[in-house]
This record gives C-alpha cells, structure tokens and sequence, in this order.
C-alpha cells in the first residue's frame, strides 16, 4: 500500500484529503529529465551520480498529477526536488501555468508547512505545520521530509482543483477546504498555505499578515 507512509501523517486533520497515490516507482536519469516539465532543473548540477529519481502519480477524480522527484544521496540534508505536472482538461505544468510553478516553489523551496518549528521563547510549538497533527508526534518526524512533502503535494493538488474548479464554476470539484480568495493577484495565486490555528488555506503573501 503505497499511501500507507504519507497517509499516517493525515491523522486529525480537521479536512478530508481527496487525492490519493496510484503508483510510486524508481525511474533512471534518462526518464526524469525526458520529460519537458523537468528539464528546468538541468542547470542546477542534478546528476545521475549523486541522485536517484522517483516518480509519484497522484489521482482525484478525472485530474492526475505526475510527479518527477529528485533525491540526493545526502538525503534529509539535502531536500528532494519535484517537478509537476497535472492533466485536468489539458496539461499543466511549470511550462505553462503559473499555479504550478507556485505549487512547485511551495513544495521545494518552503518548508514552514511540514517542518516544525519551536517558539523558543515561549516554548511553544507553532501550529503552522500540516506534519503537525499528526499520530507520532511532530518532532519525531522532521527527518522524515520526503513523506511531508508528499503529504502537502496531496493537499496542494486538492487545493489547485478545488480553487480552479470555483473560480471555472466547474461542478467536478467542490470547495471542501477553507480558503477566503480562489485566486489572489495578477499572477492567480492559490492558497497552498495552510495555517493551522485558523484552520485556513491563504496565499503566501498573505501568511505573514495573518500571523501578525
């Protein structure tokens, strides 16, 4: 059961996750970057010597990601990278559509949602991190990136199609997570970040208003 590790983190989420893992296998150099919707990590010295690659297929209904994941040898020190690509209606990817772009950015560059972080001060942990709620414990997990950043990929799919299915009035998916703005900005942002004592989806740049 592919799903079993990333879905353990989903315990006590005040939500329901839609996507689901429908395969998870190893793929050689070759296959990660002879898809076009990876071929932008090239240039940052990824190699088939100190890199293994993956490929994750998520699925929601008639939508399907296809996730190409780049792990170092040095692994958790150095966080895997992912590249996206989502086929509702017709593809999308970091190609051609800014929301995956974010979604990438998200997933990759921004750990605040699935690593945790102590207020050192008070001494109390911050309720930002979806990897927060869940069974083990938070602390015992923040080895473990890989699975949180397939766990908040799942929530990001769902998210991407919830809001692109409002704002499209599509019928296929309805708004089951809480987010005030489908969309925000020139470039359409979507609320990939999750704030937990709010129980709020929001864009980035609203994160640090909220939590003012």
């Amino acid at each position: 059961n592919l799903s079993a590790p990333y879905a353990e983190l989903f315990t006590n989420l005040r939500f329901k996750v839609q996507s689901t893992v429908s395969s998870f296998k190893e793929i050689n150099y070759e296959k990660y970057f002879g898809q076009n919707f990876a071929k932008h990590f090239q240039d940052i010295g990824i190699d088939e010597n100190h890199w293994n690659f993956y490929e994750l297929n998520l699925k929601n209904q008639s939508a399907s990601m296809q996730a190409q994941i780049a792990v170092h040898q040095d692994y958790p020190r150095i966080s895997p990278l992912f590249a996206l690509s989502v086929n509702w209606k017709h593809e999308r990817n970091f190609l051609n559509d800014e929301a995956i772009r974010d979604m990438e950015r998200e997933i990759n560059l921004f750990k605040d949602n699935f690593m945790f972080h102590e207020d050192v001060e008070s001494g109390k942990s911050l309720r930002r991190s979806l990897s927060g709620l869940g069974k083990h414990g938070l602390s015992e997990k923040n080895y473990d990136i890989l699975a949180k950043q397939v766990n908040h990929l799942m929530i990001c799919f769902d998210v991407y199609l919830e809001s692109e299915a409002f704002y499209l009035n599509d019928s296929e998916f309805h708004r089951l997570k809480l987010f005030p703005n489908s969309v925000r900005g020139r470039d359409r942002k979507r609320p990939y970040s999750y704030l937990a004592n709010k129980d709020l989806f929001l864009q980035r740049m609203l994160i640090d208003i909220a939590n003012e």
